[in-house]
């Protein structure tokens, strides 16, 4: 961070979500919140090669019926623990881009929703700012 001029601090925690920041004394907001939740829709899990299926926890692959269960859990949450204007990114699926933009808009705390592409032009991230 330094070396581009940036300071401030990053904190790692680990559990559920947003509950090990509230156990934080002072859960001072964030400017950005980046998450790679679960995006496999759950009738997709059987279909996953064995070297994902058999090897992932199954919490870190299931994200319910659309696959998207947990952004929703975040969008509800977010908002409570972003700065004014703070960003918030979350990983999807290649094919859930137009869904992910639709679910993320939903929510009125959030504008500028777009999808970001990965390196090979895929629909990768859902990518918004708080209002």
């Amino acid at each position: 961070i330094e070396n581009l001029g940036l300071t401030g601090r990053v904190t790692v925690e680990q559990g559920d979500l947003f509950d090990p920041i509230s156990a934080l004394i002072d859960p001072m907001p964030f400017d950005v919140i980046v998450a790679n939740p679960p995006y496999i829709p759950t009738s997709q899990i059987e279909s996953l090669d064995r070297s994902v299926r058999d090897y992932e926890p199954m919490a870190a692959l299931d994200g319910g019926g659309d696959g998207l269960n947990l952004h929703r859990r975040i969008l509800e949450s977010a908002p409570q623990r972003l700065t004014a204007a703070g960003r918030l990114f979350m990983e999807i699926a290649f094919d859930q881009g137009a869904l992910a933009k639709d679910v993320a808009m939903q929510y009125p705390a959030f504008e500028e929703v777009r999808i970001l592409k990965d390196h090979a032009g895929q629909d990768r991230v859902v990518a918004m700012k708080k209002k």
